[in-house]
């Protein structure tokens, strides 16, 4: 949960699936309920962060409401896309370093990579508590 010390900002409930649950979906929803139960003047908005696409169950209907909703309160998103995106507009974000090992299943060429990865996030404009 994120919790905003402004009062304004919504609520997010957020889940990272690292595997197929078809239970992610109706634990989602009632997280978000419990949320807006205990701070009923705030928006609450969901993030379904999957790893990859095939841990989405797809559990019916919500998959198809947040399709058609342009905004809906439950969005989802897949890791590995958002970084195959972060390769092609930001090729040295230190996010992709940092996930190197989750996009490069050859050990060989990770260990050949590594070095260059640790440069990119001890060069990055971070927080040093991020950076560590």
């Amino acid at each position: 949960m994120v919790l905003p010390a402004n009062q304004q900002e919504p609520i997010h409930a957020i889940e990272v699936q690292g595997w197929c649950d078809p239970g992610i979906y109706a634990r989602m929803l009632i997280d978000m309920g419990l949320l807006m139960e205990a701070h009923p003047k705030r928006e609450v908005r969901g993030l379904l962060l999957f790893l990859i696409p095939e841990h989405d169950p797809q559990t019916p209907p919500w998959p198809d409401l947040i399709e058609r909703d342009p905004d809906p309160p439950i969005r989802r998103v897949y890791l590995i896309d958002v970084l195959h995106d972060l390769r092609q507009t930001d090729p040295d974000h230190p996010l992709l370093a940092t996930f190197l090992p989750f996009l490069i299943e050859d050990q060989a060429q990770l260990r050949t990579q590594a070095p260059a990865a640790y440069r990119i996030i001890q060069q990055a404009p971070l927080p040093e508590p991020v950076r560590r």
